[in-house]
């Protein structure tokens, strides 16, 4: 079972994390004359949203979010038999080239 995020199926919960706080955009803003610039973390069941201040780098208080786990159904690029197939054709290139190249000798004679 993977974790579905912006229609990509993460195989791990902490892939699943990581994306989510890639692309995290808390609220920032201005208060007075200061604005402030978030940074997200991702945890092992949720995300650290961090606000500093942008005129002394002042951390405000952190505060957290539990993102809801969507299912999917994980499926690696290729699977076991995928690549017994593509071998197989790998070894009938071979042998169709091995081929030619014998009736090629065979006609130079």
């Amino acid at each position: 079972m993977g974790y579905r995020f912006q229609n990509q199926c993460y195989e791990t919960k902490q892939d699943f994390m990581n994306a989510l706080s890639q692309t995290c955009t808390a609220p920032s803003g201005a208060a007075g004359l200061s604005s402030y610039f978030t940074v997200c973390t991702a945890n092992t069941d949720d995300l650290t949203i961090q606000a500093y201040s942008l005129t002394n780098g002042t951390p405000q208080t952190p505060f957290t979010i539990t993102p809801q786990l969507i299912a999917c159904d994980y499926t690696p690029p290729f699977t076991n038999s995928d690549i017994i197939e593509i071998s197989w054709l790998v070894v009938g290139v071979w042998v169709v080239a091995w081929g030619i190249k014998k009736m090629i000798e065979a006609i130079k004679k």
